[in-house]
């Protein structure tokens, strides 16, 4: 089915659309549980990769708060977009003001950057940047669909070096990792992607404002990033970054704590991750 063409003919909201594509599919798995019992309609569901998203056949595009966003029917992050982390999206919209600069390291399909790139506005700046190419393609794409032409989208691999790396794309679509037998999900192939350190980025793009904000997700390597980052560092306001265990987030303060006070934001037992806030001292 394609919902596209009931939500124009009736005329409703991409919320409600979105609404009924969830019920549709749950209602297509109590159908399957009824035809085939569970066991068997899982090992189906498994064995033909069958998830919410391509559930659709058609890709599409949906809105969260006011930003659109495209998506692809095989994406399987759907459902955790939407909802994923709302502390740390309105922590990042308290920090950042019109005419900011913001560093998005790990941008994904731009949950962060689009949003950021309407609040700093025409004088401000976003920087996105994402190993995987397939990401950084679909932020191009949201920036054009929100009319944003403040973000500059950039497929690199932020490290402590500059050169080339595997970069190891999970089965999820949408996110990858550095990090060679990680648990990051199971890892369906890799590429040789781009590495630069962030002081050689930024260092590139000439920037001449303070850096308000630097965001970091890229699972497991952000210690690498901010080893890489210290002259960058000394002029930026705020640092947000995901910590994927503890031992990754007590070397990261190691290295920020003379120049930052840091406050732990979330903690997620099950996966074991932080989000810490450092701001300047």
């Amino acid at each position: 089915m394609s919902l596209q063409y009931v939500r124009i003919a009736c005329g409703f909201t991409d919320k409600i659309t979105v609404i009924i594509a969830i019920l549709s599919f749950l209602a297509f798995r109590i159908v399957s549980r009824v035809r085939w019992g569970k066991q068997k309609r899982d090992e189906i569901f498994s064995e033909r990769k069958i998830s919410f998203c391509k559930y659709f056949v058609r890709d599409f595009v949906i809105q969260v708060h006011d930003c659109r966003y495209y998506f692809k029917k095989s994406y399987d992050s759907f459902v955790p977009f939407t909802n994923a982390e709302q502390d740390v999206h309105r922590l990042i919209n308290d920090l950042l003001h019109k005419g900011d600069v913001f560093i998005d390291v790990g941008c994904n399909l731009g949950m962060y950057a689009i949003p950021s790139a309407k609040r700093v506005g025409s004088d401000g700046q976003v920087i996105a940047i994402d190993a995987s190419p397939e990401n950084i393609l679909m932020t191009k794409k949201n920036a054009g669909l929100n009319g944003l032409t403040n973000v500059i989208a950039l497929n690199l691999a932020i490290s402590d070096s500059e050169g080339e790396s595997a970069f190891y794309l999970t089965e999820q679509g949408t996110s990858g990792t550095l990090v060679k037998g990680s648990k990051f999900g199971q890892i369906d192939h890799q590429l040789i992607v781009k590495t630069s350190t962030l002081d050689a980025l930024v260092s590139s793009l000439n920037l001449e404002k303070e850096i308000q904000l630097i965001k970091v997700d890229i699972e497991g390597s952000e210690v690498e990033c901010i080893r890489g980052g210290r002259h960058t560092l000394q002029k930026t306001k705020y640092l947000v970054i995901e910590c994927h265990n503890m031992q990754n987030k007590k070397e990261i303060e190691r290295i920020v704590n003379d120049s930052f006070t840091l406050n732990e934001i979330d903690y997620k037992p099950g996966l074991d991750t932080f989000h810490i806030l450092c701001t300047k001292k």
